[in-house]
Parts: C-alpha cells; structure tokens; sequence
C-alpha cells in the first residue's frame, strides 16, 4: 500500500489519509476483490461462509426477484439511498449525481442500477404451499406418534413441524401487512449499482430499507450479480 501512495505522490497526487465511513466528495478508499475466473456457480457458492449461503438460498426460497432499471426508475433508486442514508447516518448524492452517471457510463453499458423486489402475489402462494406441506408432514408425524407416543425422534419432529408452522403463519400475516408498502402487489427491497470497466465489475452503491432486511434482498443482488 505504501509503494502505492508514494508512486501516485510522485505524479502530484495527495493522500488525504485513510478514513472511515461514507464521503460523496471522494472514491471509495477500500476495495474487496472476489476473482471469478474459472469458477462455476455451485463452487463459488460453497466458497461462502455458511451464513452468506443460508441468506442466499433463502431469497431464492421466498421467490426475491432482481432486474436491472433505466434511467426513468431513479426515483425508486433514490428514495431507497434517501432511507438507507438516514438509518446509517451518511450524506448520499443527489439524484443528479446518479442522472450523470447514466449519462458517463449508462450509454456503453456499463453501468447497472439493480433493484431487488417481493412480488407479493406470488410470495403468498409460496408461503400457502409451505403451509400445506407442513401440516401434512404434521399429520403423518401425528399419525406415527400415535402407535409409538414414547419416541424422542418423533417427538422432536413434531415440535420443529410445529415451530415452522408458526413461522410460515407469522409469514402470511407480515405478507398481508406488506401490502400497505406495495399498491402494485410489487415490494421494493434493495438496489445497488454496478460499475462494469473491462473484465472488472465495481459494486459501487447499496442501500435497503430496514423493515425487509430479514428477507436478505441484498444478497440476492450479490448473487445476481455474480452469476450474470
């Protein structure tokens, strides 16, 4: 890093040290670089932790969908920058910062703004056959306890199918609260931009409103990103 500052010194440039936090008036000063050369989707995904996995899985699970926006969808952009700017506590660009890096990079294609939806529709159905599942997998537990009502296993079986089904309950009853968010039925989560240059693609921007970080859409953008 040192022979780094020094050469850049050296053709006049000054190093304003290194800090912490978000700064619109600068680049980023740490970079994290994953090479992807040569490394198939399900390699890549076992080289993640084992929580990234879980988080990653579990969008696909819930049916989070990615897509990439235009220019004309800044504003939904923005406003989840706004709410992510005010929960972290950092100033973000106004949304004419973001109309100029259309301008610069979006023409060649090499910029991306990508947002991370629930379609809730859908995420219900999903939920009502996880519901289904679980009561006849309940059902057959039940039926098998009858006849062996001392068996450990069983028991613990029953009580886990019995957890889930509270969750996919409590699920449903959150989905119906989320449409309150949602008048097209469609739940916006997450964005972030990427910057591609080369072989090189810089994730750039992020935000995510704090009400749907459970459902981790951040981590299906990484995704998407990764896999594209």
């Amino acid at each position: 890093v040192t022979d780094v500052i020094a050469l850049f010194e050296r053709l006049g440039y000054r190093h304003s040290g290194f800090l912490r936090g978000n700064d619109e008036t600068r680049e980023p000063n740490w970079m994290f670089v994953l090479d992807l050369d040569e490394k198939e989707e399900d390699q890549l995904l076992k080289q993640f932790d084992s929580q990234t996995r879980w988080a990653i899985n579990k969008t696909k699970k819930l049916g989070i969908r990615v897509r990439v926006i235009d220019e004309e969808e800044l504003d939904v952009f923005k406003a989840i920058m706004d709410h992510t700017a005010q929960r972290r506590g950092f100033s973000d660009h106004d949304i004419s910062y973001y109309h100029q890096l259309f301008q610069t990079f979006g023409k060649n294609g090499r910029l991306q703004i990508v947002l991370a939806q629930l379609d809730l529709m859908d995420y219900q159905r999903r939920l009502c056959v996880q519901q289904e599942e679980v009561k006849n997998e309940l059902a057959r537990t039940d039926e098998q306890l009858a006849h062996m009502p001392g068996s450990r296993k069983l028991n613990k079986k029953r009580n886990v199918l019995l957890e889930d089904l509270h969750t996919v309950d409590r699920n449903l009853v959150e989905a119906e609260k989320m449409l309150a968010d949602a008048p097209d039925g469609v739940l916006n989560l997450a964005a972030a931009t990427f910057i591609g240059i080369g072989h090189e693609m810089m994730y750039l921007y992020s935000g995510a409103y704090r009400s749907y970080m459970h459902l981790h859409a951040s981590y299906a953008i990484q995704w998407y990103r990764y896999i594209i």
